[in-house]
């Protein structure tokens, strides 16, 4: 059997959508879950992140969360928690960055309230979290997820996540591009880690990462000396590891459009 188009999910989710409302099960958390589908599957089209894309999006999310904000025990679910971080992304990726921190947050709180903490997904959004703060200014709040995230990782050597090194790339260059030299030096060196320990270092992503990198350091080479050690001291500090310690992958997590 082929692979299923995009184009075929969705019209595969919206059948069992319609099937939910000729059967009146549309307002159970099963149909809320396939809303979520659509909305995930919608997103997936190429050049989705626009607005008009995005508000199609947004219609099966915003009706999904009405069904598991008032259905018994709906907000104490998996699907709900992976709903609420959709949401967070949906408005990244439109740009409001102060209602994706809301929604990130969110999320944050309801994996940990359920005890879902220790999982790819829950640690995955921890680093989208760290963006969306540094993004409005947070500098120390993203740098606590950033830490609390890769604290996750290193004290669970089996886990091989390769999002891992994508997250810390990614927002490697989102601090670089606020001018934050150490923190991006910091991320990236991370991804390079996990790079070097999947053997991808070769692969496009991992040459796109040392490409970075080293625009990096030549950055910070450039700065005049009183600069340079600045940079350097707080290079220092963030390399520190944790002394913190921290004890099922989301099947139809959005990734984030950033």
């Amino acid at each position: 059997m082929g692979k299923v188009s995009i184009e075929d999910e969705i019209r595969v989710w919206k059948a069992c959508a319609d099937m939910c409302d000729a059967t009146d099960r549309m307002q159970s958390l099963k149909g809320a879950e396939i809303l979520t589908r659509v909305g995930v599957s919608i997103s997936r089209l190429p050049e989705s992140d626009n607005e008009a894309d995005m508000q199609r999006v947004m219609e099966h999310y915003d009706k999904a969360q009405q069904i598991f904000e008032t259905t018994k025990d709906g907000t104490k679910t998996h699907w709900y928690a992976i709903l609420v971080h959709n949401i967070g992304v949906c408005h990244g990726t439109l740009g409001k960055i102060q209602l994706e921190n809301v929604y990130m947050q969110k999320a944050v709180d309801i994996y940990e309230a359920l005890g879902w903490n220790a999982t790819d997904t829950y640690v995955g959004l921890l680093y989208e979290l760290a963006s969306s703060r540094e993004a409005l200014g947070d500098l120390a709040g993203g740098q606590e997820a950033f830490k609390k995230a890769n604290t996750f990782f290193d004290a669970r050597p089996t886990w091989h996540s390769k999002l891992r090194a994508t997250y810390a790339a990614n927002l490697g260059m989102n601090r670089f591009s606020r001018g934050d030299l150490a923190g991006a030096l910091q991320a990236l060196e991370i991804a390079e880690r996990v790079h070097s320990k999947l053997g991808t270092l070769k692969s496009a992503e991992g040459q796109k990462m040392l490409k970075d990198k080293k625009e990096v350091n030549w950055r910070i080479q450039s700065l005049e000396e009183v600069d340079s050690r600045k940079v350097s001291r707080r290079l220092e500090i963030l390399r520190r590891p944790s002394e913190e310690e921290y004890p099922e992958e989301g099947a139809y997590l959005q990734r984030a459009g950033r």
